[in-house]
């Protein structure tokens, strides 16, 4: 199976932490906004995809995918100020010939982060509730970095996925419009499936990884 992935979220950019696995059936991407002002917006994205799929081609950073190549394709987007736009996306969902689905947080993608390591909400988070919808990612990044020692580091968030996904699903509820209820997300769709796809391989990488880090701390002490 083919896994491609279409997201704008800064944390998963770094394409050595999210692809530490040689395999040519995952394609992470991180698309830009054409003036570079960050990520897509959900509708620039959306737009993006019917263009892939008028054109055939799927363009990233000058180089060209075919798009039949690839059979799904995930949109990584935060709800923060743009659930108006998600609802209108999810509700009137565009023909095209791609399997491809939504992978939304809520309130942005540090929500997956924290469930990297904590399968509670902690009453800071929970407070979130009462700021502003325009505040909590925000407030939420702040908190990731102060919930434990050297704070969540992103980086690490492809090891963690079993982890993640098992906590996010405690939490996973959505409103009638399909978008994540605030402290949920659908993150834990794209992390079984590229589980699933990897098999054997994953277990395989963490178990390398770990051997190297043994094997450094004891060569260091």
């Amino acid at each position: 199976m083919d896994l491609s992935k279409l997201t704008y979220n800064k944390n998963v950019s770094d394409k050595e932490e999210i692809r530490p696995v040689e395999s040519p059936i995952i394609l992470p991407e991180k698309v830009e906004s054409p003036k570079g002002e960050g990520g897509l917006k959900p509708k620039a994205m959306m737009e993006k995809l019917i263009d892939a799929n008028r054109k055939g081609i799927f363009e990233i950073d000058a180089q060209s995918y075919n798009w039949e190549e690839y059979d799904k394709v995930y949109l990584v987007s935060d709800v923060d100020e743009f659930a108006e736009d998600l609802k209108e996306l999810l509700c009137t969902p565009p023909d095209i010939s791609k399997t491809y689905h939504w992978a939304i947080s809520n309130p942005c993608f540090e929500i997956w982060l924290y469930y990297s390591y904590f399968s509670e909400l902690s009453a800071e988070v929970q407070s979130l509730e009462q700021i502003t919808i325009n505040k909590r990612s925000c407030t939420l990044k702040t908190l990731n970095g102060e919930s434990k020692a050297g704070g969540i580091d992103p980086r690490k968030a492809f090891e963690e996925m079993p982890t993640a996904s098992a906590n996010s699903k405690i939490h996973y509820a959505e409103d009638e419009f399909g978008i994540p209820v605030l402290f949920a997300t659908q993150m834990h769709f794209l992390a079984d499936d590229v589980l699933s796809t990897l098999g054997t391989e994953y277990e395989e990488w963490k178990a390398k990884k770990l051997a190297l880090i043994d094997r450094f701390k004891k060569e260091i002490n």
